[in-house]
């Protein structure tokens, strides 16, 4: 790629109209729901976060049992 020739295309730009509805169309003609409220947001981002912690937790108890069993069941000599 040459030095220079890359743009960034800038954002989208909205209608005044359309900014106050609830819904909006899409240029394919389907409507979609505007993103959601801070709430909302906020919720979800809660729930993802204890997912991923929980996972993680079991992650690691996992990871410690089994190295417990691997270090129980080796051959002594």
């Amino acid at each position: 790629m040459e030095k220079g020739t890359y743009r960034i295309r800038p954002p989208r730009s909205r209608a005044p109209s359309l900014l106050g509805s609830g819904t909006h169309t899409t240029p394919s003609g389907r409507s979609r729901s505007l993103p959601l409220s801070s709430d909302a947001t906020s919720d979800l981002v809660e729930r993802n976060l204890f997912a991923i912690v929980l996972l993680l937790i079991f992650g690691v108890v996992f990871c410690f049992a089994a190295a417990y069993h691997l270090f129980q069941s080796r051959v002594r000599l």
